[in-house]
């Protein structure tokens, strides 16, 4: 989907939940709260180097 898409921002937020939502699933002692906007609006912005700083 193009980044400037009207609805790009909403569906990549729902990505990340769905993403996050499998892994508390899948490994609920190792998964913790994650800042799932958060997360979006670093994939988004591309300024990353760890998803550390979203996750307790």
């Amino acid at each position: 989907m193009p980044t400037d898409h009207e609805n790009a921002r909403e569906l990549l937020t729902r990505d990340v939940d769905n993403i996050v939502s499998y892994f508390e699933r899948k490994y609920p002692a190792v998964v913790g709260d994650v800042d799932v906007e958060g997360v979006a609006e670093a994939v988004a912005a591309a300024a990353f180097d760890s998803l550390s700083p979203y996750l307790d």
